[in-house]
């Protein structure tokens, strides 16, 4: 009887097997699909093929691509039309420029010589990317585009996206209330601009508008490098907005760029009022190694407004710029503050008792930053709780510091200018100033004020008349101290025929 009941129990098991066999032979098989491509168009192209000998139009090669297939774009303007923008991107690709259009032979790409341009023709969106996806674009141009509320150009939502070498002009959000981000807009993701130029792009809207070129909200990484941002406006962030998933979440790198005159309302929507070059909330920010030249605030902010942030702000030359009220730099309500090397310069504000600098931040440390010539009531308002300012240049100002009644400002190590270049009293308020035991009454002796050069001549008095800091390099990247003592400013004065270390930011350009 045992042998028996084994018996049945191997026919069934055998049975089942079997059948088990037969049902994965019949089901549907899972597949991985590989990517195809490239794929190659023109503006002109035709068909399905979109290889190198037969290109296709940029629309099928979009439609062809699966997740990890590269386009080539030969030169030329391309042109279409889509639900909610020209171009839809739904796949994780990249889209190369500057493709020479040779039908064989190897790939040659250059994106000066074979100039590639998405066009929205001032009618639509350009390009829409999303969601869920990881997109890079390459060497190639995206104008004329136009939207009602957001992103003109190129709008993402939850996707990294990469913009390497991409010009972004003329695109405009508005015809609403609340408007953002002119040539970009991306919600949420990740983002890395690299080597682009952004111009005469805009955002306005009746109520609310922000980001003239690019705005960014609840982004997580954002890195912006080797950019230029040139005549855009909105009124918030002319050039960039950038409103973060806070402090922990949110970090924010902008090297390496120029921001010119910004916020001048020199798009087709003329706008500006706040924030000329940049304004962010809610991120870790390091803003190191740009220049923001020309930069206007119609309301206030010449140059940056950045709240809620833990900043760092190094090695950049804000030169020009102007403002109804505080000409380049307003902060608030930060956790931390580090300001090092900077140059502030030749600023202009025009509203009772306006500042080039307003510091409204608990613990805010400035050191070695050149503050000259700047016309308004006074170069740093300051009526946050504490203020450090070590080795600083502060010449040529009718005031050099108004302290606000609840403020303590701590100085060390300070050229406060003679002659032309005197600042008339260093400093005013009802609030608590310890000026330290450094106080230079001399000329600063730059290079060529006039041209922008603050770099400092042989005979300046700030050469060795600072304190020890700690900080490693100038604002060129040149090793300090050089000499007997720490240079005071922005520059450390290097005599002829002196070897020293110099420090190069990590900005790459990919060409």
């Amino acid at each position: 009887m045992k042998t028996h009941r084994w018996r049945r129990w191997a026919v069934v098991g055998l049975t089942g097997l079997v059948l088990w066999a037969a049902m994965l032979w019949i089901l549907p098989q899972a597949r991985v699909v590989q990517a195809a491509g490239p794929y190659f168009v023109k503006p002109a192209g035709s068909g399905t093929a979109c290889t190198q000998a037969a290109p296709c139009t940029l629309g099928a090669a979009l439609i062809k691509a699966v997740n990890g297939d590269s386009i080539y774009l030969g030169g030329g303007t391309y042109t279409g039309v889509g639900a909610g923008a020209a171009f839809s991107i739904t796949k994780s690709i990249a889209l190369y420029g500057g493709w020479n259009g040779a039908a064989t032979g190897a790939v040659v790409r250059d994106a000066r010589a074979y100039t590639t341009t998405l066009s929205g023709q001032l009618a639509q969106r350009v390009v829409f990317i999303g969601p869920a996806v990881t997109v890079t674009l390459e060497g190639l141009g995206i104008m004329h585009g136009k939207a009602i509320g957001e992103a003109g150009g190129l709008y993402a939502s939850g996707v990294n996206l990469t913009l390497r070498e991409v010009r972004l002009t003329e695109n405009y959000a508005g015809g609403a209330e609340r408007c953002r981000g002119g040539a970009v807009s991306l919600l949420g993701g990740n983002l890395v601009v690299e080597g682009c130029w952004f111009e005469r792009n805009g955002s306005w809207g009746s109520t609310f508008s922000v980001g003239g070129a690019v705005a960014v909200s609840q982004t997580l990484d954002i890195s912006i490098t080797g950019s230029t941002f040139r005549e855009n406006d909105a009124w918030q962030g002319s050039g960039l907005d950038v409103s973060g998933a806070g402090q922990e979440q949110t970090t924010l790198l902008v090297r390496g760029n120029t921001f010119i005159s910004n916020g001048l309302g020199l798009s087709r929507l003329g706008s500006g009022g706040y924030a000329g070059a940049l304004q962010v909330h809610g991120a870790t920010v390091r803003i190191e190694g740009n220049t923001f030249r020309g930069n206007r605030g119609s309301n206030r902010s010449g140059v940056m407004e950045i709240d809620h942030c833990d900043l760092t702000l190094n090695d950049n030359w804000l030169l020009g710029n102007q403002a109804w009220d505080a000409s380049a730099l307003f902060v608030y309500q930060l956790t931390n503050c580090q300001v090092v090397n900077n140059v502030i310069a030749g600023g202009t504000c025009s509203d009772t008792g306006c500042s080039a600098i307003r510091v409204a931040a608990d613990a805010c440390q400035f050191a070695h930053n050149t503050i000259a010539g700047n016309k308004g009531a006074s170069a740093i308002l300051t009526y946050g709780r504490a203020l450090t300012l070590t080795n600083t240049i502060l010449v040529s100002h009718t005031l050099g510091i108004s302290v606000g009644g609840w403020s303590r400002v701590n100085m060390e190590g300070t050229l406060w200018g003679a002659g032309a270049w005197a600042t008339g009293t260093w400093w005013s308020g009802q609030g608590t100033v310890n000026g330290g035991t450094i106080n230079i009454v001399g000329l600063p002796e730059f290079v060529n004020p006039a041209a922008g050069d603050y770099h400092l001549l042989p005979s300046s008095a700030a050469i060795d008349a600072g304190v020890f800091t700690g900080v490693a390099v100038d604002i060129d990247g040149q090793a300090r101290p050089v000499g007997a003592g720490y240079d005071l400013g922005a520059d450390e004065y290097v005599p002829p025929g002196v070897r020293y270390r110099a420090y190069v930011p990590a900005v790459v350009r990919r060409r």
